[in-house]
């Protein structure tokens, strides 16, 4: 997940460039994770960190929490939901209906469309 989520990151760094520079990086992000064996790493690695998260809450004996301990496990529940929103809008988008979305069509939907869900992402 740390590789995933870096080269992403990495990727959205380009953006400061251009948007050309997010587009081509973006060919060689689908070629890697979108391929069948990246795919089945990245999401062996997301359900794998979901159970040991439900794993180290469960381990969890005592529920007085710091305040840095409750910041990070509402942070963490939120993280579920927002992803299954971007998943849904990206990955199922292609693979079900073929739209092959860039960053384009995804800066336009996140600040100008629904500009409140790109302040959530």
């Amino acid at each position: 997940m740390f590789t995933y989520v870096g080269t992403h990151l990495l990727n959205h760094a380009l953006g400061n460039i251009s948007l050309a520079w997010l587009e081509r990086d973006l060919l060689v992000q689908k070629y890697v994770w979108q391929g069948w064996l990246g795919t089945v790493v990245l999401y062996s690695a997301l359900v794998t960190h979901f159970f040991l998260g439900l794993w180290a809450l469960y381990e969890r004996r005592s529920l007085h929490w710091t305040p840095g301990e409750v910041a990070q496990l509402v942070l963490g529940l939120c993280i579920p939901p927002l992803l299954a929103n971007h998943l849904a809008n990206t990955r199922v988008a292609f693979a079900e209906f073929g739209l092959n979305k860039g960053y384009a069509q995804e800066l336009y939907s996140f600040w100008i469309d629904s500009p409140f869900f790109g302040g959530v992402q």
